[in-house]
């Protein structure tokens, strides 16, 4: 028999037109023997599998000299090449395809069952079933809202605050923290204390988790509109807890961009790094303009000095009264009117400033600083934060 690319070599040949000699070459082929017709029992299995062609049926004309076939394949097999999409679908296609079944296959193929009807429900039964449906939608969302609003118990809360005070341990640094509401707001309009500043003045349960803070303070004021009141947390009453609270110069945000233009950026800085070495014991990324003018103690007590000396002169050059606030700055607080305050004169600069003296006294062995030779009508801090 012929194989399947040599009868869509011949379907190619007899679509385009072509001898189909061109693609059947060969020796003379044997004289053609008829074939005995095939029995009833075949004739079904026949049907649906492709039929055996053999190669002395399918050239019966050669010439003898050209050896070339005179005759078109469809002219050979009529059952076959009935179409040329059947052929090339049925034999060009890929090894597990088969050939469309004929006109007398489809004919014995008994027609598809009609669909059963709609199955139709009382309407008791329609009820029943939304009932169900309803009641389990209710069931889901129930659950869902028990576990949504499930609220530990006291056990469970002195459980989880006592492991958490063993294992906890909370360093903090705030640059002016601000909530960024107004402080009227906080005050008057919000009994529900769902405002941010509310929600954080009071941090006095966190007893045994936070141990030191470093919050530094700008005294410069903004305009309200800017919504920028700081605010001044109340802190764990504690021996535990170590809070400073400095306010300073200028600007903050210089100190983490390296603004060496600043010289209250730089003070920061030296503030800021110091914290984070010796409490937390992470080292910061150095700043070399900061950190060749203030290498030292003696460095950082000279330009404190000069900072201090210059703003009790601009206060006095704008009409400032001496041992009188100069400028205020209102937070929010758990008490109110806490306030960052610039005075118009000061024996120390800040708390950094006194800090700063007194540990050099404590290593140089100096006598502590007369209190009778101060004015005792002089603030002790030119910046300070006043509750």
């Amino acid at each position: 028999g012929l194989s399947r690319g040599a009868v869509a070599a011949l379907t190619v040949a007899a679509m385009l037109g072509e001898d189909p000699g061109l693609f059947v070459l060969g020796p003379k082929p044997p004289p053609p023997q008829e074939k005995s017709s095939p029995s009833a029992g075949d004739s079904s299995a026949g049907d649906d599998a492709t039929p055996k062609l053999s190669f002395s049926t399918m050239a019966r004309e050669v010439n003898e000299e050209s050896n070339v076939v005179k005759e078109s394949p469809s002219a050979w097999f009529p059952e076959l090449f009935t179409s040329s999409s059947d052929a090339l679908s049925g034999y060009i296609g890929s090894p597990q395809s088969k050939p469309k079944p004929t006109s007398k296959a489809q004919s014995n193929i008994p027609p598809p069952p009609p669909p059963p009807p709609p199955r139709r429900t009382s309407s008791l039964a329609n009820i029943l079933n939304s009932a169900g449906t309803f009641l389990s939608a209710k069931n889901n969302s129930q659950a869902s809202k028990k576990v949504s609003s499930y609220k530990p118990t006291q056990t469970e809360r002195l459980r989880a605050k006592s492991e958490a005070r063993r294992s906890m341990r909370l360093n903090l640094i705030l640059f002016d923290p601000v909530p960024g509401n107004q402080i009227i707001t906080s005050r008057t309009l919000d009994p529900l204390r769902i405002t941010t500043a509310n929600g954080a003045k009071d941090v006095r349960s966190c007893e045994g988790i936070l141990r030191r803070v470093l919050a530094i303070y700008p005294y410069e004021p903004l305009p309200a509109i800017t919504f920028h009141a700081p605010l001044v947390p109340a802190y764990p009453d504690s021996p535990d807890c170590h809070v400073e609270e400095i306010v300073s110069l200028g600007c903050h945000q210089g100190a983490i961009l390296c603004a060496p233009n600043r010289i209250s950026c730089r003070l920061s800085y030296v503030m800021m790094k110091a914290f984070l070495l010796d409490h937390c014991h992470v080292k910061l990324r150095s700043c070399r303009p900061f950190d060749e003018c203030l290498a030292t103690t003696a460095s950082k007590l000279r330009i404190l000095e000069t900072l201090r000396l210059a703003a009790i002169d601009d206060a006095s050059k704008h009409g400032a009264q001496p041992h009188q606030i100069f400028i205020s700055r209102h937070a929010h607080a758990l008490i109110p009117y806490v306030a960052v305050i610039r005075n118009s004169t000061g024996r120390y600069l800040n708390l950094y400033h006194q800090r700063l003296i007194e540990e050099e006294r404590k290593r140089t062995g100096e006598p502590s600083e007369d209190e009778s030779v101060h004015d005792p009508r002089m603030p002790l801090h030119l910046l300070e934060l006043r509750r």
